[in-house]
């Protein structure tokens, strides 16, 4: 038997004294490193975002029509905004397609000008990788100059503390 059985007088081994006090100590010694994690109680798999980069608050946000706010960043917080993705047609050109940044007072505070990424079939896509940091109190705005038929556009990143 495996590490025998305590007080088995059948022919077998007994558990020696020590090797008791041994497998006591291990469990002893697995059990702290349960209540270190509090508990050992885990709802499943956690979701890890940018570990060298931890996330606030991740953000994901999506409009089907131009010029409409994506996001209005709230106080005591920065927006990070890592992807850009677009999709429009129905135009029959090519018009420039933005991502704008305004204040409170609608003022434009900063402008993106996201180039196309393909064109085919009547479609212009973006997907445009960036690093663009919104404050606190300023809205984000896809815009497209003309007016198509069909538009689609998200944003995505995170929100962190303001330090």
């Amino acid at each position: 038997m495996v590490g025998g059985i305590f007080g088995e007088t059948n022919g077998d081994k007994k558990m020696k004294p020590r090797n008791i006090f041994t497998a006591l100590a291990l469990i002893a010694f697995c059990s702290l490193g349960v209540f270190a994690q509090g508990g050992a109680k885990s709802s499943g798999p956690q979701l890890i975002r940018d570990v060298d980069q931890p996330a606030k608050q991740h953000v994901y946000r999506m409009v089907h029509q131009a010029g409409i706010v994506l996001e209005t960043v709230p106080e005591g917080k920065v927006l990070v905004i890592e992807n850009v993705n677009v999709a429009e047609g129905g135009t029959g050109g090519i018009g420039e397609i933005t991502l704008s940044v305004v204040n409170d007072t609608g003022s434009l505070e900063g402008v993106e000008f996201l180039p196309p990424s393909h064109i085919g079939s009547g479609v212009i896509y973006v997907a445009q990788p960036t690093k663009l940091y919104v404050p606190a109190g300023r809205k984000v705005i896809i815009g497209f100059s003309l007016t198509p038929l069909y538009f689609k556009a998200s944003i995505s990143g995170y929100y962190v503390d303001v330090q």
